[in-house]
């Protein structure tokens, strides 16, 4: 489902996650976090992802560790994924992860 928002001085359409269902952004990630706008779509998915899809976005975010460190958008998107957790403690990362997936369905399910 698709709707449009106004930012600014244009119209984009908004996906909602059953669109991204559709929509194979795998393998676009490392590209996506370099980029200024990228990066915020790639927080926008993240955001909404699921932990599983989290875990497939952070395994191809850091097979390129080096460059997104290095790149001044996508150390951002480093930071905020907590990525290199996800290198050095993965079950820890992943407890991070579980939580802020039910605090989001707690509140979507009060948002209501």
């Amino acid at each position: 489902m698709e709707h449009y928002e106004l930012h600014r001085d244009f119209i984009y359409p908004v996906l909602t996650v059953s669109a991204f269902d559709r929509v194979s952004l795998q393998g676009q990630f490392v590209p996506m976090a370099c980029s200024r706008l990228g990066s915020r779509v790639l927080e926008a998915v993240w955001n909404s992802a699921s932990v599983t899809h989290r875990h497939n976005i952070a395994q191809e975010l850091v097979s390129c560790d080096s460059r997104l460190r290095s790149d001044q958008f996508a150390r951002h998107v480093w930071a905020k994924f907590a990525l290199s957790h996800y290198i050095h403690r993965r079950g820890h990362w992943q407890e991070i992860q579980s939580g802020e997936s039910k605090k989001r369905k707690l509140f979507s399910d009060i948002l209501e």
